[in-house]
């Protein structure tokens, strides 16, 4: 398989967390967010190449394991997640493309019955989430309309659009995001925020997790 080419990138987390660097720290630290992406946790010399020193500030937003390779604890794990997701995509259009006839044919007797029974309640669990989806967009939109913000068809495009890239399909996130959107008032819609920061600690130090 190849490489995954991108990962998820919060540009709000990022500024946040990066309001008091430099703009030569900022592309230290890109660079190096960069690099971990497309090589993994970083040897010192190749930390070294990029900062220059370890005294480099921006190396307190990088853990050390112990083999003494460096990595961003929230890069890893947003790597992670695309990961499982694709893997899991990937499983379900195998299952999809298998020869159905055959596997039909070997379980019709002892599972039909059973099988169809639950395939009828995995589309009903499915046109739930769709029917909520639709009810709470509404409500998205009904809340647009109430701040004379009202929604053009191609800013419903626009936000349908955007949702499906920040929840990569998941429509369970997408109505959380709308929510999310709905009670804060909001005219877009963003990443889910966090309930609370995650932070590493190592050796007396905190390292912020993106």
């Amino acid at each position: 398989m190849a490489k995954d080419p991108a990962f998820l990138f919060y540009t709000n987390d990022f500024l946040s967390g990066v309001q008091f660097f430099s703009n030569e720290e900022i592309g230290i630290y890109m660079r190096l967010l960069c690099a971990q992406h497309q090589h993994g946790r970083l040897s010192e010399k190749q930390v070294l190449f990029i900062c220059s020193s370890f005294d480099c500030e921006v190396l307190k937003k990088f853990a050390k394991d112990d083999d003494g390779f460096y990595y961003n604890i929230r890069l890893e794990d947003e790597i992670n997640k695309r990961k499982s997701f694709s893997e899991s995509r990937a499983k379900n259009r195998l299952g999809k493309t298998k020869d159905i006839k055959k596997q039909v044919k070997k379980t019709r007797k002892t599972y039909g019955k059973h099988m169809e029974n639950e395939n009828r309640d995995e589309n009903i669990d499915r046109n739930k989430e769709e029917s909520v989806f639709e009810k709470t967009f509404d409500e998205f939109s009904n809340m647009r309309t109430k701040i004379k913000k009202p929604l053009t068809d191609f800013a419903k495009k626009l936000i349908l659009k955007k949702l499906e890239d920040l929840s990569l399909g998941d429509e369970k996130t997408k109505i959380k995001i709308l929510e999310q959107s709905i009670t804060r008032g909001w005219q877009d819609v963003f990443p889910l925020k966090p309930e609370h920061q995650k932070t590493f600690t190592q050796k007396d130090k905190t390292y912020e997790t993106w």
